[in-house]
């Protein structure tokens, strides 16, 4: 099953930075710069930040589904910019960019609070 759109690399990115997570803690463990818990805490990181990224998606789907695409909207000169400027104003109007930076704001204080407690 695809949970994530294709539309705006919610997927790729998720998994790519799963993979990075998961990889220097590894690296680290082996290298002896680690303690050997440090894996435990790949799934208290990621798991909150893949569930915002589906929530994100699935948001970004069904906006995408009421979206209105005008004529004109590939036109060349100021009625094609008009169109695109009124089309780029209903794109940013959908949850899906403030829900990103919600999403990363959120990890990045998790993040903090369990350093501090380290």
């Amino acid at each position: 099953m695809h949970l994530f759109t294709p539309t705006g690399g919610l997927g790729i990115n998720t998994g790519m930075d799963d993979t990075a997570n998961l990889a220097w803690k590894l690296a680290a463990v082996l290298q002896g710069w680690g303690g050997p818990s440090l894996p435990d805490t790949y799934e208290a990181e990621r798991k909150p930040v893949a569930i915002c990224n589906t929530n994100i998606a699935k948001g970004y789907s069904q906006s995408l589904g009421r979206m209105i695409i005008l004529d004109g909207i590939e036109d060349d000169g100021k009625a094609g910019d008009r169109q695109r400027a009124l089309f780029s104003a209903q794109l940013l109007g959908t949850q899906t960019y403030r829900a990103t930076l919600g999403c990363f704001r959120d990890t990045l204080i998790r993040i903090f609070a369990r350093t501090r407690s380290l």
